[in-house]
């Protein structure tokens, strides 16, 4: 059951917040935890328990953690990470069956979890209840984003007693909070059912076609398309997850900012799946130095970075690639950036705008052999394999033309900024509301398609 189901939408979404709300402020911490293991147990109930133990193991911990104890930081980590390399190493012996859905991400909240309380981040030391649901909060389970403690301990709805106002006002606040959630429930769902899945589409036809039969521009086009299609798809979940935390009490988690418009590939990476990037950052690059002692440790300290990056996405040889291709136009501006060139911006931009989809097509294609099939025709320097038909890029721009344009257009950032300051005025409503009438629509013709993260 994902986001755009409609048992999500119709029946365990309105129930639960029915019941949520029905609750006592002070108990609405043990129905968040029910409400999200019988979520998560729709999955694989198998899994329930994986997630159970590791909570448990790192409330266990927390109270030395906090206090500077580094065996138990330690314990914590090694514990964590070593359950994530397990199950991705059953998983890619297994199948899928094998892999517990959403674990990177949760084990990731782990992590951050301890090592705030190692660094002093946390405010006051955490309850078994709020641990609990922490690890397990349901909007955020299965794809992230990564949140932190910190974040999880402005949460409002079960922090004050509900006695605290009065109950007109308490009721205002519940229908504020439920309004501006489903303003950014709806806009995601939009992004990924009338646009990624619609993109996904033409992805899956030149699949269909075979890479050694497509002509230049329909290769480039794929390019492209696998790209609006990734952006839309996983930028969707994040705002739905982020508007049913908003319906929660939980403050809004912004996991993407506009990351195509972003003049390099560094900041690129600091606008693309924001929580990660962080991680990553406050977790493993700084740990080793940073950038503060030289070319060499930075370089070394990138490519730790981007190796595990690559590693916690799969174990596949193109999610090197991706990550070294990635590593390699980071390194490329960082030179330009010391010799203070005039063509960083210029090479900036073409990165973000080239090179990104590009890296994103090694993403895209495990097999090496398909993979180099497609850079061939990217790149035709030989003569193709198959038979190129020259009219295909006509063709499926045609077929697909508006919902590419669409992507274009909410991909400029001024776009979405409108959408962010005017999401209450009537108009807007309005085009939501029709939105969300499209989208049912389109969920009940297709059958809804999986989000493409929650295969990480």
């Amino acid at each position: 059951m994902t986001f755009t189901d409609f048992d999500f939408l119709f029946r365990f979404l309105p129930v639960f917040l029915f019941v949520y709300y029905l609750a006592p402020a002070v108990v609405r911490i043990y129905v968040l935890i029910a409400g999200s293991y019988f979520f998560y147990a729709l999955f694989d109930i198998r899994f329930c328990l994986i997630l159970l133990l590791l909570s448990l193991w790192n409330y266990a911990l927390v109270g030395l953690v906090r206090r500077g104890n580094r065996r138990a930081f330690a314990a914590g980590v090694t514990v964590d990470v070593a359950s994530l390399v397990l199950a991705k190493a059953f998983g890619a012996v297994g199948g899928p069956a094998w892999m517990p859905v959403g674990m990177s991400f949760y084990v990731f909240r782990m992590l951050f979890f301890l090592a705030d309380g190692y660094r002093g981040k946390m405010k006051k030391e955490p309850t078994l209840p709020d641990s609990l649901a922490f690890f397990c909060l349901f909007p955020q389970l299965l794809s992230g984003p990564i949140m932190r403690y910190a974040d999880f301990e402005r949460s409002s709805a079960f922090r004050e007693p509900a006695e605290a106002t009065g109950w007109r006002r308490r009721l205002r606040n519940i229908f504020v909070r439920l309004e501006n959630g489903l303003t950014w429930l709806i806009f995601g769902m939009a992004a990924k059912v009338l646009l990624a899945d619609h993109l996904r589409s033409l992805w899956n036809a030149l699949y269909g076609i075979g890479y050694e039969s497509l002509s230049t521009p329909l290769a480039w086009l794929g390019v492209y398309t696998y790209s609006m299609e990734l952006y839309y798809d996983f930028w969707g979940y994040s705002l739905m997850a982020a508007g049913v935390g908003v319906m929660i009490g939980l403050p809004m988690i912004e996991n993407f900012r506009q990351p195509y418009a972003a003049g390099g590939v560094s900041e690129f990476y600091r606008r693309w799946h924001v929580t990660l990037g962080d991680f990553f950052r406050e977790n493993v690059y700084i740990p080793l130095g940073g950038s503060r002692n030289g070319w060499l440790k930075t370089v070394r300290n990138l490519g730790i970075v981007w190796l595990l990056t690559g590693l916690w996405h799969g174990i596949t040889v193109n999610f090197l690639f991706w990550a070294g291709a990635v590593l390699f136009m980071i390194l490329m501006e960082r030179e330009l950036k010391d010799r203070r060139s005039r063509l960083l911006h210029l090479v900036g931009r073409l990165h973000v705008l080239v090179g990104i989809p590009l890296t994103w097509l090694m993403f895209a294609v495990s097999d090496t052999e398909r993979l180099s099939a497609y850079f061939q025709r990217l790149f035709p320097i030989r003569e193709a394999v198959g038979t190129v038909y020259d009219g295909d890029f006509l063709k499926y721009v045609s077929a697909y033309g508006i919902y590419l344009f669409f992507s274009l257009v909410f991909m400029i950032p001024s776009v979405y900024h409108y959408f962010e300051r005017h999401r209450r005025t009537p108009a807007v409503t309005a085009g939501l509301t029709a939105l969300f009438v499209l989208c049912l629509i389109s969920l009940a013709r297709a059958g809804g398609n999986p989000f493409l993260y929650l295969q990480f």
